[in-house]
């Protein structure tokens, strides 16, 4: 009987011991959840989504194929400390617990949205936050702000474009981990928006260091990739860039367009339901949904049969 409880104890004190990332499992090893179908609400379109989110056509909507919403809200300041974003409204607790409510009603997932993009993408914004002087304490201000809005996890979308920012790659994944690291000790996931290729920042040559910290990679290809497109463009290629982190992937669709890359949006969308596809998820923006094809029930009816045992 002893030797049982010494087993059972040392058991435990590893368990506890292990790193939050252990914790939710082996990173690479898919698990049993549903594939994550992510959409975000912009600072400027608050009502536009509130609007969108309970409509139902034939059954089907946003409240039956959504797993995640992202709340674009939130904005790194110079100092690297954490504000709202403020550019287009004032944006209320009561905005924020709107969404929760819906949220909590409908088995959607609400994620803070942490972006740099409110005045133009910023890079040294991001690089303010990033910096090891502010890293821990810009975290753990996201966390914080998490847990008193009621949030599910976070969402970072810190993003550069047009320039070289390789030089900061390694105090972007070390800020993610320690990110990661806070969040998952709460309980909660933490996904990572990404450019689909080689260029800006963080980009698909990212991903390796990023799959194993985080639980999801949203590629913002949007009307650039595509089931049929070539090279880098396809489908196909970013699941096969994700490797055996896949199951981490959602593939950006854009909400604004009727046909990209010589497909339709519902065409595209049942990329998702093959054999190709196994367990990479979808990543759709906008929450806006102003895109007629999102106004009827096949394109909701298709994103709802990825997940067939959800809710």
């Amino acid at each position: 009987m002893k030797f049982r409880f010494v087993l059972v104890l040392a058991f435990l004190l590893g368990a506890m011991l292990q790193p939050a990332s252990a914790q939710f499992g082996n990173p690479s090893k898919p698990v049993d959840l549903p594939r994550k179908v992510i959409t975000w609400v912009p600072p400027y379109g608050i009502a536009q989504v509130q609007a969108r989110l309970p409509a139902l056509y034939s059954g089907a909507g946003p409240r039956t194929a959504l797993t995640h919403i992202a709340l674009q809200f939130w904005v790194p300041t110079s100092a690297g400390a954490l504000a709202r974003s403020s550019r287009y409204t004032t944006i209320t607790n009561a905005h924020i617990q709107w969404f929760v409510n819906w949220g909590r009603n409908n088995g959607v997932d609400v994620l803070l949205c942490i972006y740099n993009g409110e005045n133009d993408w910023d890079w040294s914004l991001t690089q303010a936050v990033i910096n090891p002087a502010n890293r821990n304490k810009f975290a753990a201000a996201l966390v914080a702000e998490m847990q008193a809005r009621g949030l599910d996890g976070i969402d970072v979308d810190l993003e550069g474009a047009a320039a070289d920012f390789e030089a900061d790659k390694p105090a972007y994944i070390a800020f993610i981990r320690e990110l990661a690291r806070q969040v998952h000790l709460k309980g909660k996931i933490i996904t990572v928006d990404s450019f689909p290729y080689q260029w800006n920042a963080p980009n698909w040559n990212w991903w390796a260091a990023l799959f194993p910290l985080v639980d999801g990679i949203n590629s913002m290809g949007y009307e650039d990739l595509g089931r049929n497109a070539s090279g880098w463009q396809g489908y196909l290629t970013q699941k096969n860039k994700a490797g055996i982190h896949s199951h981490k992937l959602q593939i950006g669709i854009p909400s604004y367009l009727p046909t990209w890359q010589s497909n339709t949006t519902l065409e595209q969308v049942q990329w998702f339901r093959t054999a190709q596809a196994q367990r990479v998820g979808v990543a759709i923006w906008d929450g806006q949904f102003p895109d007629s094809s999102w106004n009827s029930a096949p394109v909701w009816q298709q994103l709802r049969a990825i997940n067939p045992s959800y809710r």
